[in-house]
Parts: structure tokens; sequence; C-alpha cells
């Protein structure tokens, strides 16, 4: 599978470092996107904070999982990095592995993910 992303920033200068945040991991053939909920911002909270603390988490986790040999569990990934994620906020998430010849994802809220196959849409 080819990862690969693309993000396009708004310009606001009171939010310079943006809400979102993603991971790519060719070698474990993993990604994961997420949006960050404004709605915290109301309450003080930093909502890009607590998405690039949860990637950094993201990371953690699945090197882990790779330094132990293991295939990618997202569920038990995004277990882990909920836990040790210290920043206050909520957050989408769609978070993919390619593994055995097949195509594992789990998506949290309202992301999504399209699959195209030789330039065609298969789902």
């Amino acid at each position: 599978m080819k990862l690969g992303a693309c993000y396009v920033a708004k310009d606001n200068e009171l939010k310079p470092l943006r809400e979102d945040a993603y991971f790519i991991c060719n070698k474990e053939q993993t990604l994961d996107v997420v949006d960050g909920v404004g709605g915290w911002a109301a309450k003080g909270g930093e909502v890009g904070e607590y998405a690039r603390q949860l990637m950094a988490n993201v990371i953690i986790a699945v090197h882990e999982e790779y330094m132990l040999k293991r295939s990618v569990d997202l569920r038990r990934v995004l277990h882990e990095t909920y836990f040790h994620t210290k920043v206050e906020g909520s957050l989408t998430s769609c978070i993919l592995t390619f593994k055995a010849s097949l195509l594992h994802a789990v998506n949290v809220r309202d992301n999504g993910f399209i699959v195209f196959r030789d330039a065609k849409l298969v789902c």
C-alpha cells in the first residue's frame, strides 16, 4: 500500500499549528489522521496540542508493536495512546493498517476513508 498525506493549512494567525495531525509509518503500513474538535477552545483547551500529543503517542505505540515483532493491533494502539495523552481534548480519528493482504481500520466519530485500486473506487 502506498501511504502519503497532504495538509492544506488555513490562514489563521491565532492557530498557527492547527487542530489536526497525522501519522504515517510505511514500515508497518499504518497511518492515522485526526481532526481536533474545536469546541474545546471555548473551554480554554488547546485542541491542536491534544491532537499532536496523541499522534506522538501513536508513534510510540506503533514503534513498540514493531519492536515486539507483533503486527499492529489498532485497538491496542488507540487504547495506549488515549491513556498516555495528558492534554484534555477530543477529536475524530481514522487509523488504518495493511497486513496479510487485508486492510484493517478503526474509525472514531465522523472520519472516514475510501479505497482506490487501479484508479477505481473499491469502497
